[in-house]
């Protein structure tokens, strides 16, 4: 059953979202304000993922240092301020809401998942960190990882392995769209 949901995640999620992006796009009212408080939130996103990404190993050991020492979950968390701020962005208040409440009925049960596959191969070291780190909204204080073996800075060579780019050029496509679409029905 664990597996199933992360399979899904992996094999199904991307594409359904990728499907929804036209009816976003065509009922979407952005306005400048929107989609520039739109944009200021997927920026943190991006960054938050960006981050995350430069610094797991997902196959070397159990990752507690960057991003991860704030919170077990940044790529959500960062995929979440991207939901939230194209949400924003189109300027509907229906369609902020599905995300959250999307993003929630999705991911909270994949967190569950990870959660329980990481206990089962780290054993008490990540029930010691999972005691200390929340699973989704970040901490001010990091997670005391400096004597741990997989203390690791960010590295741009693990960002491109992970293909964080391609979460930079969906971002980027879909407020150009929003943009025009402002441009388009601003401008006779």
């Amino acid at each position: 059953m664990a597996h199933r949901s992360l399979r899904f995640k992996n094999r199904y999620l991307r594409p359904v979202l990728w499907s929804l992006v036209p009816f976003f796009l065509y009922f979407a009212q952005p306005t400048a304000t929107t989609l520039a408080t739109g944009s200021l939130v997927m920026v943190g996103g991006l960054f938050i993922r960006s981050w995350a990404a430069g610094v797991i190993e997902k196959q070397n050991g159990l990752t507690t240092s960057g991003a991860y020492a704030h919170t077990r979950n940044p790529l959500y968390l960062g995929s979440f301020f991207l939901a939230v701020g194209a949400g924003i962005s189109s300027s509907h208040f229906l369609f902020l809401l599905v995300l959250i409440l999307g993003f929630a009925f999705v991911y909270r049960p994949l967190m569950h998942t990870e959660a329980r596959r990481l206990e089962a191969q780290f054993g008490m070291s990540y029930r010691r960190f999972a005691e200390q780190v929340p699973p989704f909204w970040p901490q001010l204080t990091a997670y005391p990882s400096a004597l741990s073996d997989t203390q690791r800075v960010f590295s741009w060579k693990r960002w491109r392995k992970s293909r964080e780019y391609e979460a930079i050029l969906g971002a980027f496509g879909l407020l150009v769209a929003l943009a025009a679409k402002i441009w388009l029905f601003t401008f006779p």
